[in-house]
C-alpha cells in the first residue's frame, strides 16, 4: 500500500528568503564575513529564527582554538547586541510587524549563530 501526501505550500517562504539574505549580508557588513548557510525559520506566527553557520573570521578561530572561546562569544556577543537595530529591522522589513523581544547567541566551538524574534501579536 502506498500512500501519498501532498505538503502545503510554506506561506512564509518568500519572507524567509528575504531575511536569509539580508542577515547574511549585515553579518558580511559588521562582521567581515559572509556566513556559510543562512537559514530562516518561522516556528509560529509570532516567532522568526535565523541560524547563521560558518561566520568567524580567522582570527576568531584561531583564538577559539588557543583557549580563548570565552572572549571570542563575548566579543561577538557585544556586536551582536550592537547590531540589534538593524537585525530587528530587517525582520519588521519583511514581515511588516514589530519587534517585541530579541536575543542573540552564538556558539563559538560549533560557530554557529543564532538571533531569534518575538514578535508583537497583531
Amino acid at each position: 500500500m502506498t500512500s501519498e501526501f501532498e505538503i502545503a505550500p510554506d506561506p512564509h517562504a518568500g519572507r524567509a528568503q528575504c531575511i536569509s539574505e539580508d542577515m547574511a549580508e549585515l553579518y558580511r557588513e559588521q562582521f567581515g564575513r559572509t556566513p556559510g548557510t543562512t537559514t530562516t525559520f518561522f516556528p509560529s506566527e509570532d516567532h522568526v529564527l535565523v541560524v547563521l553557520e560558518d561566520s568567524m573570521v580567522p582570527a576568531e578561530r584561531r583564538a577559539v582554538q588557543l583557549g580563548n572561546a570565552r572572549g571570542v562569544r563575548e566579543a561577538r556577543l557585544a556586536a551582536q547586541q550592537a547590531c540589534a537595530e538593524q537585525f530587528c529591522g530587517i525582520v519588521v522589513a519583511a514581515t511588516g510587524r514589530e519587534v517585541r523581544a530579541f536575543t542573540s547567541a552564538h556558539d563559538v566551538q560549533a560557530d554557529v549563530a543564532t538571533e531569534a524574534f518575538v514578535l508583537h501579536p497583531v
